[in-house]
């Protein structure tokens, strides 16, 4: 036998001996609540996919072994603020992963900055990464290219993403409709949720007292002062998201409920050139001479200023 080739066998032979069996970190992602509520749809999909890789890689020959599984449900790669994927980071750095594993690249970045970033990071601490949809091999400058250039895509992929619903969002307000968030007392969603609101009879009756109340006291404080000495209590829960409401109505709760134009069925709306208006789908709860009014009066108390020098009698 050639020596030469008998060295060369052997050394083949070594280097497999000694390759390096993987302790492997699985990352699992999705971007919307609505995938994260699921327990058995998208994101527990990416985890079986990715145990199925690690099983059949392994009847081939010694890949590696899960040793953590990390997952983000509903939240966004815009970024790197992600609960399980710092701890993810945390245990590279701590040298306990030798392998991170996802489904596609987009579940572990879709920011072209941060993946640059995370390239480093990993190639520091000796950890590589895998992706089983695109089968990157980044062991080369080709693989690396076109990793850097699937990372710029998914970032693209993101931007239109935002993009669309942004636009979507827009339109959406310009017809005079509820795109989500915090309802304001006296409404609540409308059964079919296609972007209608619905008044709700006992609660109207509570606006339009506040409304009554100020025109009548004059100014906020007394106001909550009558409010609060005759017990009028407001609902805590408040529909569609938000920190449930104090018992009594405090100052900065009746300025929003006498302020909003919701209360007229007017919609409200930001766009890049400022603040537009449009009718609203939802009807009216407050009487629009009385609304504005209350408006008229809240602009002179806002415009008062006291004069008198012990504006702030306090020690400190």
């Amino acid at each position: 036998m050639n020596p030469r080739l008998s060295k060369k066998s052997n050394a083949q032979r070594n280097k497999l001996n000694s390759s390096k069996i993987f302790r492997i970190a699985i990352y699992t992602r999705v971007s919307t609540e609505e995938q994260a509520e699921n327990p058995e749809g998208f994101i527990k999909n990416q985890e079986l996919r990715l145990k199925e890789y690690v099983n059949l890689k392994n009847l081939v020959e010694p890949f590696g072994e899960i040793t953590a599984v990390f997952s983000d449900p509903g939240v966004s790669a815009k970024d790197m603020k992600r609960p399980a994927f710092q701890k993810m980071l945390r245990a590279i750095e701590n040298h306990e992963i030798d392998l991170v594993l996802v489904t596609e690249l987009s579940r572990f970045s879709r920011s072209t900055k941060d993946f640059e970033l995370l390239q480093e990071f990993l190639k520091e601490h000796d950890c590589k990464f895998m992706s089983i949809r695109e089968n990157f091999d980044t062991s080369g400058a080709a693989g690396s290219m076109v990793l850097n250039l699937m990372a710029s895509i998914a970032e693209f992929e993101r931007k239109q993403t935002a993009e669309r619903v942004s636009n979507s969002f827009l339109v959406r307000a310009k017809r005079g409709l509820y795109n989500g968030g915090s309802i304001p007392l006296g409404y609540k969603a409308g059964p079919d949720k296609s972007g209608t609101l619905v008044v709700i009879p006992e609660e109207a009756e509570l606006v339009n007292l506040i409304f009554k109340t100020y025109l009548k006291e004059k100014t906020l404080a007394a106001t909550c002062k009558w409010l609060t000495s005759n017990k009028v209590e407001s609902p805590k829960e408040i529909r569609g998201g938000g920190s449930p409401r104090a018992k009594f109505l405090r100052l900065e709760n009746v300025y929003r409920i006498l302020s909003n134009k919701a209360y007229i069925g007017v919609r409200v709306f930001s766009t890049k050139t400022g603040v537009e208006e449009t009718k609203a789908v939802w009807p009216a709860i407050v009487d629009k001479d009385i609304f504005n009014k209350v408006q008229k009066l809240l602009k002179e108390n806002c415009s008062c200023r006291k004069t008198h020098e012990n504006k702030y009698p306090y020690l400190l």
